[in-house]
């Protein structure tokens, strides 16, 4: 009945993206906890599985848009659920890349025609 109700709620926290936070109510804790029940319970094991892809997928986006902080965020939450994630390991070398001086340099260029139309809308305006 526990295991039940501990798979449950991380299936759902999982459903809404409560990965690994808050503490003590998030899809991690739960699946963990249906571990402790049942450490050969493969739900529990496909679940950590799942979040850890999740994570994968978060940090890829992150990349995508130079948001360092928060690919080094997920990038670090995912691989403290599944140090071996081959995906999330994959992308510790984009997260690292998109903090050098030539990854800020690319974005900065890609944002200045958004600059220059706002000033020049502020100049007709």
């Amino acid at each position: 009945k526990k295991l039940s109700g501990y798979l449950a709620s991380a299936k759902k926290r999982l459903k809404d993206d409560r990965l690994t936070t808050p503490k003590g109510d998030n899809a991690y804790h739960y699946y963990h906890k249906a571990l402790r029940i049942d450490p050969t319970n493969n739900s529990a094991k496909s679940g950590l599985k799942n979040i850890a892809d999740r994570y994968a997928v978060l940090t890829s986006a992150a990349v995508s848009r130079y948001d360092h902080a928060k690919a080094s965020m997920y990038l670090t939450r995912g691989l403290k659920v599944d140090p071996s994630h081959k995906r999330l390991r994959s992308l510790r070398t984009k997260v690292r890349a998109i903090d050098t001086p030539s990854k800020r340099f690319i974005k900065q260029v890609k944002e200045q025609p958004k600059r220059m139309v706002n000033k020049i809308e502020n100049l007709l305006d």
